[in-house]
């Protein structure tokens, strides 16, 4: 398996994320012209979950958040399917590095064209990390959801509604498999 060829699949970065073109709130963040930011996490043990689509095979390698100013606790991040099954996630683990791109290594995992979500959760309501903060009931309308108890991401998320409009930024580092 190579790396992503150059611009016809996922430009030539190699990575999705949570608002980038793939995922559901990515035409919110358009029509608000919304910006990133570090802010608290909502709240302790909460994960946010966002809906992406792959037109293409590609095999997740790496994942990746964005830390903000104030690191604290552990973060899981993962990958479920459309039935809210884990599909893979890091594990619980400590959050590290102000102000930085924190990249895990994750199981490499197959994911066939379809609808995913990529979630991320906190043991700490006061880390941070880059978020974007949408209109909650857009947010709602567009495959965001949320889970109020949930270090580590469990082999099943339970969707509810969002409670907060926090979406944080989440990065997948894929390889093609075509």
């Amino acid at each position: 398996m190579g790396d992503f060829p150059a611009s016809w699949f996922w430009g030539s970065s190699g990575v999705i994320s949570s608002l980038g073109g793939e995922s559901s709130v990515s035409d919110v963040q358009d029509i608000q012209g919304a910006t990133t930011a570090a802010a608290a996490w909502p709240s302790a043990n909460r994960a946010v979950a966002v809906a992406f689509y792959l037109d293409q095979p590609a095999t997740i390698v790496k994942a990746s958040w964005i830390n903000g100013g104030t690191v604290n606790g552990n973060v899981d991040v993962g990958v479920y399917d459309e039935q809210f099954h884990r599909l893979v996630s890091s594990g619980s683990t400590a959050q590290s590095g102000a102000s930085v791109v924190q990249t895990v290594d994750i199981a490499d995992t197959l994911l066939k064209p379809g609808t995913y979500f990529m979630a991320l959760v906190s043991s700490s309501a006061t880390a941070t990390f880059d978020r974007s903060s949408i209109d909650l009931v857009l947010t709602r309308c567009h495959a965001h959801v949320q889970m109020a108890t949930a270090l580590p991401l469990p082999s099943t998320f339970v969707p509810a509604a969002p409670a907060s409009s926090y979406v944080p930024t989440i990065v997948l580092h894929m390889q093609t498999t075509v």
